[in-house]
């Protein structure tokens, strides 16, 4: 069985001994993901249905991310928003609301 958790979420199972025992005694982490890797999952996956990138797209949310760590539910959320005002079947810089676009 596989159980994944947000890190923001992590002291919730600690509260239930057994549970927590387990968790502390088998948890592994996904550490963030490098640019290389972000750019993969934001390209791949549109790749995989057909969709493009304007050029620039990936680079410009990269650029937005930074650094930070726990992005990846908030560039889910970023992706999603850009599908449904995607131009056909192309993301656009425009789609992401940036004077940018």
């Amino acid at each position: 069985m596989v159980i994944t958790l947000r890190a923001d979420f992590t002291h919730q199972p600690l509260q239930y001994a057994d549970f927590g025992e387990l968790a502390r005694r088998r948890t592994e982490f996904v550490l963030p993901l490098t640019p290389d890797e972000l750019e993969e999952a934001i390209t791949g996956p549109a790749r995989r249905v057909g969709l493009g990138l304007e050029a620039g797209l990936a680079h410009a949310i990269i650029r937005d991310i930074g650094n930070q760590p726990g992005i990846l539910p908030l560039l889910q959320y970023a992706l999603t928003e850009l599908f449904e005002r995607r131009k056909g079947r192309l993301l656009t810089l425009e789609g992401t609301g940036s004077a940018a676009g």
